[in-house]
């Protein structure tokens, strides 16, 4: 393996450790204490083609450290992982009740074993994320690999499934991204790669996954690839990478897909969403409405957010 990818990413995160970490109590959060919050998004006044901050002093808090916001497709519910003591990751969710968003809770799943990089399915009812947790009879894994949950019909999470042995190795496959049709992206550092870390796909086939490939160049090149974000009909991927020439530590980068399935050369995303700070693990709404990362300035990490119509922009101008 050329680089540990539990390393690369999570390197960003360990950066951000402080004296700060996220107290597990009853509820993990104290709701006495927690804002009255309603409407979708947090109640948040939406961005405009320049990138604002999202929900600060909400997620992260002062207890709190929040990566990858997912918003269901309602945008009434929203999942993202939290950075620790023990275990060093979880996954946390928030949901309006009776009106008013609740304060954010552990994913039960998540409590003993790390469990982070979360992505819902565009419908809302699969999450894919990256776990050590042990297969049946096993102990805690070294490696990251890629495990889903479902909900049922009256809408509650049912119990995690590994994978499958087909897509999960010896080697870390973290940050998986999931399309419409269930085709599942995410970034490793196998031998043989484009660059030291690269996006795979593995498609979803009769009911199965199949082995896992190489995206290509295009979207992969010689410089790390990270913390992909799939569109729902697979037709753009944003992720984030430090190639020389951004506006900052990490960029944000987009790569579009061609009729033919080939992915063009990747495009910074700009100046209106990247900064002269690390930008990293953006994803966009289920309703395609706006695209949420995170930045890391001057050691403190914030969610920021911006129109989803730069997308488009950025598209037109790749055609021209």
């Amino acid at each position: 393996m050329k680089i540990s990818l539990i390393t690369t990413c999570l390197c960003i995160i360990i950066q951000l450790s402080t004296s700060v970490v996220c107290t597990a109590q009853t509820n993990d959060s104290d709701n006495s204490k927690f804002p009255v919050l309603t409407g979708k998004y947090l109640g948040q006044k939406p961005p405009g083609i320049i990138a604002e901050k999202f929900a600060e002093g909400i997620i992260p808090n002062e207890q709190i450290k929040a990566l990858g916001v997912s918003f269901t497709p309602e945008a009434d519910e929203l999942y993202f992982s939290s950075w620790r003591k023990n275990p060093r990751a979880v996954i946390m969710y928030m949901k309006i009740d009776n009106g008013k968003w609740t304060a954010p809770e552990i994913m039960e799943f998540s409590r003993d074993y790390m469990c982070w990089d979360l992505n819902l399915s565009p419908d809302g009812k699969k999450m894919v994320f990256s776990s050590k947790m042990p297969l049946e009879g096993t102990e805690e894994t070294k490696d990251g690999n890629i495990w889903m949950i479902e909900k049922d019909g009256n809408g509650n999470w049912g119990k995690p499934q590994y994978l499958s042995s087909i897509v999960n190795t010896s080697e870390d496959e973290v940050h998986p991204t999931i399309a419409e049709n269930g085709n599942i992206y995410f970034f490793a550092g196998y031998d043989g790669g484009i660059g030291s870390a690269d996006i795979y796909c593995t498609e979803f086939v009769d009911g199965e996954y199949a082995k896992p490939v190489n995206v290509g160049k295009g979207a992969n090149s010689r410089d790390s690839e990270l913390d992909p974000f799939i569109a729902p009909d697979e037709s753009y991927m944003i992720f984030h990478s430090r190639k020389p020439g951004g506006y900052g530590e990490n960029d944000l980068y987009i790569t579009f897909r061609n009729e033919a399935g080939k992915w063009s050369d990747a495009v910074n995303m700009g100046e209106n969403v990247n900064s002269e700070f690390t930008d990293y693990c953006g994803r966009v709404t289920s309703d395609g409405k706006y695209l949420i990362f995170s930045r890391k300035v001057e050691g403190k990490t914030l969610f920021f957010w911006v129109s989803a119509e730069v997308i488009e922009h950025l598209r037109i101008n790749r055609e021209q």
